[in-house]
């Protein structure tokens, strides 16, 4: 007896188109009978993603951080842009483990974001950088640490001013000396 094999996704959308079948939306077809969830459900919508590494940069140099026992967020508003509502970008260094872990992380992490993603709407870019319990952890409690950490963010950067003016907190972090630094040390110096 031969077993049958499940058609893939694919296969199933030419077979509808083939007979003709093709009415209302094929992809909501395809997922009524399926059991992977729907794209839409597992991935942030595209114009709500980070995706050059200078826009990476900037959040990570200008922006400020939200902590959570799960993960670090970092965020920086964006005033004066024609894109509306956040962007969100995920990072998982390699110390988290093999591309396996990696992956599984940053999916459980897009579908917790994808759901909560409506508690932000500003014009802020957000990147979350998990520890390693985010691969543990019941998804409850990732969805309800992501909604806390995006509902902090909201509040925060409500007033449209938190975390937003990268010239001008550059200014200030270039006011002071570094550790070690020339300037430092002879600024640490009594003058005789």
């Amino acid at each position: 007896m031969i077993a049958q094999v499940p058609l893939s996704s694919l296969a199933t959308r030419f077979q509808l188109q083939a007979s003709g079948k093709t009415s209302g939306n094929l992809d909501a077809k395809l997922a009524a009978g399926s059991r992977r969830p729907t794209a839409d459900v597992m991935s942030i919508p595209r114009e709500h993603r980070l995706r050059k590494h200078a826009e990476f940069e900037l959040v990570y140099k200008s922006g400020r951080r939200q902590f959570s026992s799960s993960f670090t967020a970092f965020y920086l508003l964006r005033p004066g842009t024609k894109t509306e509502g956040p962007r969100v970008g995920i990072t998982v260094g390699r110390q988290l483990g093999a591309a396996v872990r990696r992956n599984r992380i940053k999916r459980r992490l897009r579908a917790a974001v994808g759901q909560n993603l409506e508690r932000v709407t500003s014009a802020v870019d957000v990147v979350i950088n998990p520890k390693k319990a985010v691969f543990d952890m019941d998804f409850g409690v990732l969805g309800a640490e992501i909604g806390r950490a995006f509902d902090a963010i909201a509040q925060k950067t409500a007033s449209g001013r938190e975390g937003h003016d990268p010239q001008s907190q550059a200014t200030r972090s270039n006011d002071r000396p570094r550790a070690g630094s020339v300037a430092a040390v002879t600024r640490g110096r009594t003058q005789a």
